[in-house]
């Protein structure tokens, strides 16, 4: 459920705050092979950074089974092999989430004044503001990443 989620996610957060020192976050770069000057946003709170464990993993051993009696269509073209992907069953259950991708993660031990962070669509208001900030900009990312449609 979307609550497990989100108690989930703040376990991670803390986690990551109080043992690690360490702030989630988000960026934008400038994309300097563009004339335009347009920027590289990486909002880090989303689904491409939230991994759910498979809870039965017989799914898998079906999965496997299939494969092996019935392999997926495959070809080689330039010394690589392509293979067609094939459907995995839906999960009847689901295990315990992991927040990753900690790639623009900041030491959150340090307060910082008016240094960009988040990309502007998502940016918290003490970033906007220019305000001190810290480890709670994670907490609006959270926020903004389960009010995103």
């Amino acid at each position: 459920s979307i609550q497990s989620t989100i108690y989930q996610m703040l376990l991670a957060l803390d986690y990551m705050h109080t043992e690690c020192n360490l702030i989630h976050g988000g960026m934008e770069w400038p994309r300097p092979e563009r004339q335009d000057r347009s920027l590289i946003s990486l909002h880090d709170i989303k689904g491409d950074n939230i991994f759910q464990e498979i809870g039965d993993k017989s799914r898998l051993d079906r999965y496997v089974q299939t494969e092996i009696e019935h392999p997926s269509a495959r070809k080689i073209d330039f010394a690589y092999t392509f293979y067609r992907s094939r459907p995995l069953e839906p999960a009847s259950q689901l295990g315990k989430i992991q927040l990753g991708d900690l790639g623009s993660a900041y030491p959150g031990d340090v307060p910082r004044n008016g240094q960009p962070f988040q990309p502007a669509l998502y940016r918290s208001p003490e970033v906007i503001l220019e305000k001190e900030w810290n480890y709670p900009v994670d907490i609006w990312n959270l926020g903004v990443w389960v009010s995103a449609p």
